[in-house]
């Protein structure tokens, strides 16, 4: 996306008149006489926003495959999705017409919201993050359904919203000047560790600026160390930022609801937020998101893509950090661009008149001499929750000159003050109140009803509110005050100080309880986090399994989080439930970082464990899942033979119902067709596969089987089918990087066999852009070896070389070997063309180590490469023998594409003895390549196939068929042309020269050859670079096949 905010084009009632408006550029007033220099304007951009008189839209300029400067289309948010209207070219869009446009999509959202006040309200408006809490409750569900739904929706209301504040607060207004400063920046960071008074500040900062209006409306997340999972973290964050706008990043959590489907591919979080960001610049939204205790985030995944939030941030838009330690975000960039704002201990820390003013305020009104004050700031530093720990032990239990001995003599470190005082504070209350509090302190989050579950009590909710009126470091989350949280510190010290008292077991106990009350509440996952953390397996197993039978593996977005769940189940019971063994298997593939584990095979084990208990229950059906998964996790590691063997025993298994497994394993069948060169039968198993996808609606389904069908129809010589498929293909693949790449490696195949050089070009490094942008190998490998045949075809073979001598190296990963032969056989191939004989040897060496391991559609490629250097060599009965054997197969098997390479090869070979054979076997490849349009395949055979195209010319008598071959050798013409000019120049023996020159010679080996002397060989070299102008045998030699002198 782009780094700055786009262009937008205002209406102005005030200055009755159009304001265009350009980051970095001053703002322009555009009358209706000065449409021109809209137009003009409009010409060098690719995207901008409109705010007429008649409503509102986002216009988007998308470029055509065939390249042209595009057409524009408007887009307009209405619920979860974007409204899409055709606007036209640039010389289309004057002002006028975009009025139009917006009157008509706001007609048209105001149809659709007639049409929706008509159908029945939910009762829960709020967008719940959680899989399982994400479905509105009805008026019609019965009492229990909505309790349990207002009880997940209150936990998320309590995570979403800033704590309540303490009634009595000290005022810090250094640091609230402080934090309206960091506001004009991007970024605000508060680092200190706990009890430095970092949530309070900001809460207090958010209600006073609140109070006098200042402020942009506010999104807060208070994160957990369960929220290290991008989607879930992504989702809360979005959700928030609701409170900007209601419609804010509806379409961006749609992408991250449905992020796992065969093949598995990772979710779009770029993606969704460049949606968020681009749709919260086109809303014009101010807003504030704060993060709490960000300490807990640990994964790099959620780093990175926060970075990126924060480098994009509209203007509008800041973000506050709550954190006890630096975050691993470029703060260092940020800094030297004066995009953030820091507070540290130094600044959070009370000042000795800060200490001063807050104990008098709580524990006496005696002024405290300046020693105990000294004292004070030397033993805490500052530290805020310190002095409130110290407030709530002698409150009440000391005069004041006691108070002021008892502070001048005390000693210690925070930890051991922090451990002190509690005990101190516990011992002073009712001993029905200190076990209410250590039991409860196992607890995130607490409420009356959970906490009466997990304690056996029925008074929870009134002991939750007195202690909170207390003081008791326990933060009411919410208004009603039904949620609550403790302090981070107070909460930790009662842990100990609970596990010392009560013993392990009986706090396994408790949230044995707690976790069973999440798990009646609907809230699965949290009953799943309580169970792990009480290390309850057994129990957490069942939730989880239940957590998957309700969504389904593939609906389950949360991977990461589903990763670490069953990581922390012991193997003796993760083995007597297969299908987590299944689920643990599938995200050790591919929950975390794409294909990681496929390097030491983490997840054979579960997956065994898994086969050998469906085995011994005789369960065809999850069997078949398996051997599936099989199938995608062995074309992962490159090995094509055994994805080929599981995808069949995966259909033999399945039932004929559609499902995510039965789609990928019948995708894998006819990719196997393909590598067998069966295109025919490909297309019919494809075609099944397709409506299977679509069936279930598996997107990535769909993209493949069109991308396959793509090359199936190819492969058949049909042309335009697969142009079609590739069309269709690459408008349903807006936001997927490596598929539109696929797509458009098979439009610039078909428009280089059409001769369509530059369209191809533009196609091929669209499609290795996009790869160098994903970090995409197989899709940059792909690419550029079709931009080294537009290089070789423009005469620019050594260029070529080059370019192919630089991808050899890149090919490491597993899938991407299979293009190593590809690109020794295309060294080969240009060796032969520039009579660089001696690689071409060398490839047919080679080729023996590896030529039975080639699928083959690609050993056919390789054989006809043969064929063409046994016809260099002048071995035609042996060219003819191969081909005669390939002619057969392709004729069977349906490989028209390749049955017209064979069989212009075949004219070749024939030429040599059998002219008029040779001739006759043209003129029916000829009609049969006619219909598609094929040149490539002709012109790439050089010379010696067009002189043997223009004895047709008399031969011809159909109008048609004559046309497309002058279409082909109109095409060599300039080639002739010029090899005409040079043969003026060149004398016999210097192109007697040449030809040994570029076959590898030395110069004493030419003089030998010609019985000449090495000098005059010598003076005869440099005569060729000089009419060649060229400066080196390598250069010679391309030019020498360049201008077909060989």
């Amino acid at each position: 996306m782009p780094k700055r905010v786009p262009p937008s084009l205002v209406w102005s009632e005030e200055h009755r008149a159009y304001i265009l408006r350009e980051p970095g550029y001053q703002n322009q007033h555009l009358g209706p006489e000065e449409a021109d220099s809209w137009l003009q304007w409009l010409d060098s951009h690719t995207s901008v926003s409109f705010q007429g008189q008649q409503g509102h839209l986002n216009l988007l300029r998308e470029k055509r495959a065939r390249g042209g400067a595009g057409y524009w289309y408007a887009y307009r948010y209405q619920g979860k999705r974007a409204m899409k209207k055709y606007a036209g070219r640039t010389a289309d869009l004057h002002i006028s017409h975009l009025e139009a446009l917006a009157a008509q999509l706001s007609q048209l959202i105001s149809q659709e919201k007639k049409q929706a006040d008509k159908q029945p309200r939910a009762e829960l408006s709020l967008p719940v993050p959680y899989t399982e809490a994400v479905s509105a409750v009805s008026r019609e569900q019965g009492a229990e359904s909505l309790k349990k739904s207002e009880s997940s929706s209150l936990l998320l209301v309590s995570k979403l919203s800033p704590p309540r504040l303490p009634s009595s607060l000290l005022i810090r207004e250094r640091l609230l000047s402080q934090l309206d400063d960091g506001i004009k920046h991007k970024l605000t960071l508060l680092a200190a560790p706990a009890g430095f008074g970092k949530t309070t500040l900001v809460g207090q900062w958010i209600a006073e600026r609140g109070k006098q209006e200042r402020l942009a409306p506010l999104a807060w997340v208070s994160l957990d160390p369960e929220d290290n999972d991008p989607v879930r973290f992504w989702r809360y964050v979005i959700t928030a930022c609701q409170n900007f706008r209601s419609e804010l990043g509806l379409s961006a959590l749609s992408l991250l609801q449905t992020t796992l489907q065969p093949p598995f591919e990772v979710s779009p979080l770029e993606a969704a937020l460049t949606d968020v960001l681009q749709q919260a610049n086109q809303l014009g939204c101010r807003g504030i998101l704060v993060l709490e205790d960000y300490h807990v985030i640990t994964a790099p995944q959620i780093h990175e893509s926060l970075t990126f939030l924060i480098d994009h941030l509209p203007e509008q838009l800041h973000v506050i950090i709550l954190t006890r330690s630096e975050p691993p975000l470029p703060l260092a960039r940020w800094r030297s661009q004066g995009d953030f704002m820091e507070l540290h201990v130094i600044d959070l820390r009370f000042s000795q008149g800060e200490t001063h003013r807050f104990l008098q305020q709580r524990i006496t009104s005696k002024q405290l001499s300046s020693d105990v004050l000294a004292h004070l700031e030397t033993l805490l530093e500052g530290w805020v929750a310190g002095l409130h720990l110290i407030a709530l032990a002698l409150q009440g239990r000391m005069a004041g000159q006691e108070i002021e001995q008892y502070l001048a003599t005390f000693d210690g470190s925070h930890r051991h003050i922090l451990t002190y005082f509690v005990t101190e504070v516990l011992s002073a209350l009712p001993e029905s109140q200190q076990i209410f509090l250590l039991q409860t302190s196992i607890l995130r989050r607490l409420n009356g009803s959970l906490c009466d579950a997990a304690t056996d009590r029925h008074n929870s909710a009134q002991l939750l509110e007195a202690l909170a009126r207390s003081g008791l470091f326990l933060e009411p989350l919410d208004e009603p005050g039904q949620w609550y949280r403790y302090h981070a510190i107070w909460a930790s010290a009662m842990q100990h100080e609970a596990r010392r008292r009560l013993g392990e077991h009986p706090l396994r106990e408790l949230a044995k309880r707690a976790s069973l009350w999440y798990a009646e509440q609907g809230m699965l996952a949290e009953a799943i986090e309580v169970s792990l953390a009480a290390g309850v397996f057994a129990q957490a197993s069942i939730f989880i399994e239940q957590l998957l039978a309700i969504h389904d593996l593939f609906e389950y977005a949360e991977q990461h989080t589903l990763r670490r769940w069953l990581e922390q189940l012991p193997e003796n019971i993760l083995s007597t439930h297969p299908q987590l063994c299944f689920a643990y298997a599938i995200v050790l593939l591919f929950g975390t970082t794409p294909h990681a584990s496929i390097v030491n095979n983490q997840f054979e084990q579960p997956l065994r464990m898994a086969e050998q208990a469906w085995e011994g229950q005789n369960d065809r059906l999850h069997l078949g899942e398996l051997q599936a998964f099989r199938a995608l996790a062995s074309w992962i590691q490159g090995d094509f033979q055994q994805t080929f063997v599981s995808a069949r025993q995966a259909l033999a298994y399945l039932p004929e119902q559609d499902s995510h497994w039965r789609s990928i394993s019948l995708l894998y069948a006819g990719t196997e067709k393909l590598y067998a060169g069966c295109p025919r039968q490909a297309m019919q198993i494809l075609q099944e596969a397709y409506r299977s996808s679509e069936n279930i609606k598996n997107r990535y389904g769909l993209r493949i089987a069109l991308l396959l069908q793509g090359t199936a129809a190819y492969r058949q010589g049909h042309l335009q089918q697969a142009a079609g498929f590739y069309q269709q293909a690459l408008g349903e693949l807006a936001e997927d990087p490596h598929g539109r790449g696929q797509a458009l490696l098979g439009l610039a195949q078909l428009s280089y066999e059409r001769n369509e050089l530059e369209t191809a070009h533009l196609e091929a490094q669209e499609a290795l852009d996009l790869g160098q942008q994903q970090s995409d190998d197989i899709l940059q490998i792909q690419a550029s070896l079709i931009l080294v045949r537009i290089l070789h075809a423009r005469g620019q073979s050594l260029h070529a070389q080059q370019r192919l001598a630089t991808l050899l190296p890149r090919v490491q990963s597993p899938r991407s070997r299979l293009f190593a032969s590809q690109i020794q056989a295309m060294q080969a191939q240009l060796g032969l063309a520039i009579g660089d004989f001696i690689s071409v040897q060398r490839w047919v060496t080679n080729r023996a180590r590896y030529s039975e391991e080639l699928p083959r559609f690609q050993l056919e490629q390789d054989e006809l490469l043969m064929v063409r250097w046994h016809l260099a060599r002048g071995e035609t009965e042996t060219a003819l023998s191969i081909l005669q054997r390939w002619q057969s197969d392709a004729k069977e098997q349906g490989r028209t594409h390749s049955l017209i390479q064979i069989q212009v090869l075949m004219a070749l070979a024939l030429n040599a003895s059998r002219r008029d054979e040779a001739r006759q076997q043209l003129l029916s490849t000829l009609t049969l390549a006619s219909t598609e349009g094929y040149m490539r395949t002709f012109l790439d055979e050089g010379d010696a196939l067009s002189t043997l195209l223009r004895t047709l010319v008399p031969r011809v008598r159909n109008r048609a068929l004559t046309s497309y071959l002058q279409t082909i050798l109109h095409a060599v013409v300039p080639q002739t042309a010029s090899l005409s000019l040079v043969q003026v120049q060149l004398s016999p023996q210097e192109l007697r020269v040449l030809r040994l020159l570029a076959a590898g010679c030395s110069n004493p080996e030419i003089a030998r050859e010609l019985n000449v002397s090495v000098t005059t060989i010598r003076t005869q070299v440099q005569s060729i670079y000089h009419k060649l102008n060229v400066n080196n045998r390598v250069a010679a030699s391309e030019a020498a096949h360049h201008l077909h002198l060989l």
